[in-house]
């Protein structure tokens, strides 16, 4: 069995109930969400009990995070994911991508950017506009 690091364990699936908006979810709603027992998230999430997903649970994790469970794997064991885009690769995607996609994307970032969030203890607040789809 491969030995992931259970404090990037913990981080990632914190991440995830958080999905960048004001309100975490629960470890409940993200049971439901991955398709896993509630039980299951908790053991996962407690840093003081050696327990962890197996194959078919990390992959329903790595589908919840739309993510490829390979990368989700070497995240897990300290190690940057293979099909990891620079900034510069996004930012290049993005430019070129089709209007909906472009669309999607202004939401995303929109969404993740309505959270007031602290660089070097300073807090600074983003101002979203409203934004309408075609």
């Amino acid at each position: 069995m491969t030995l992931y690091n259970k404090q990037l364990l913990v981080q990632f699936l914190r991440q995830l109930r958080n999905c960048g908006t004001d309100s975490e979810i629960s470890q409940r709603e993200l049971a439901r969400r991955v398709g896993c027992s509630f039980a299951s998230i908790q053991n996962w999430e407690d840093s003081s009990k050696s327990i962890f997903p197996d194959e078919y649970n990390l992959q329903k994790i790595a589908n919840y995070a739309v993510w490829d469970v390979d990368d989700l794997k070497r995240k897990l064991k300290g190690q940057a994911p293979k099909n990891e885009l620079t900034l510069q690769q996004v930012l290049t995607w993005i430019r070129t991508c089709e209007p909906e996609e472009a669309v999607e994307v202004n939401l995303a970032v929109a969404q993740r950017m309505v959270k007031p969030k602290s660089l070097n203890g300073h807090l600074i607040q983003y101002q979203t506009a409203a934004i309408e789809t075609p």
